[in-house]
């Protein structure tokens, strides 16, 4: 699964010559191509960057498949939106979000977040996947809503990079500050088009639970405020910076809530 990247990795080792005359022979060993693996494919889908996610995702499905090049993924539309993402949101919808009280902002039992963390960490979401039958020998299968959403936000906060980079944090909170959504837009037309695709899911999933406040109590300006510090990094790491600027990434999340297209 990993050979296009390993004859890359050897051809830079080879210090770029293109005959095969001009190559000396590289002494590749077993721990070079786990050293190559570990590298590429994280262990975990905790803590890592959002193309990391996609590729650890495509090789745990499909491990015979011819890894894509690094940087590949990241400016695929298609590939932009990781199945952890689309599962729980599915899972939230398929377990009554519409009709919880308090979801996303009820904290769910520690010790089943906990659980259910480890169980995806590597990528097997079985434990996640409600759709088809279940063999209980396989162990429980998430049933609390806001397990969830708490499995939700954990993930989008654990990005080494936030859905909106560090590089745009000071354009986003320019934006919250303006009077109209246009500078919003503008700074979410700058993002990665799977950064893009993952918050186009994010924030169509928020506006369909949003049309059921009056049942969960979470409305679209509630949800802006509960995401926002999942979805924004100050650089500095400043948290009193960060609460200054806060009602202002709460309005910029707001308004591309606002704007976002409702999921079926």
């Amino acid at each position: 699964g990993l050979s296009f990247f390993v004859f890359q990795r050897i051809m830079l080792f080879a210090g770029g010559k293109q005959s095969a005359d001009e190559l000396e022979p590289i002494d590749v060993l077993d721990e070079d191509i786990q050293d190559i693996e570990d590298c590429y494919v994280p262990e975990s889908i905790w803590g890592e960057t959002l193309e990391a996610t996609l590729r650890k995702e495509l090789f745990t499905r499909n491990p015979s498949s011819t890894m894509p090049p690094p940087g590949s993924l990241i400016f695929d539309h298609s590939a932009g939106v990781p199945v952890i993402l689309t599962l729980l949101t599915t899972a939230i919808l398929k377990l009554g979000g519409e009709q919880t009280d308090g979801i996303f902002r009820e904290a769910s039992n520690r010790d089943d977040l906990e659980y259910y963390r480890d169980q995806i960490s590597g990528g097997n979401y079985a434990s996640i996947t409600l759709d088809g039958a279940w063999d209980e020998k396989a162990g429980p299968r998430i049933d609390s809503v806001h397990v969830a959403a708490d499995l939700l936000k954990s993930w989008l906060r654990s990005l080494k990079e936030p859905l909106f980079p560090l590089s745009l944090y000071s354009d986003c909170v320019d934006a919250g500050r303006a009077k109209t959504p246009k500078e919003a837009n503008q700074v979410y037309d700058k993002l990665e088009p799977a950064n893009r695709a993952c918050l186009e899911h994010l924030f169509g999933f928020l506006k369909r639970l949003a049309k059921h406040s009056d049942k969960t109590r979470m409305d679209e300006s509630n949800f802006a405020l509960v995401f926002h510090p999942n979805l924004l990094r100050d650089e500095s790491g400043d948290p009193m910076t960060f609460q200054q600027n806060s009602e202002y990434q709460r309005r910029f999340i707001h308004y591309l809530i606002s704007g976002s297209t409702e999921i079926g």
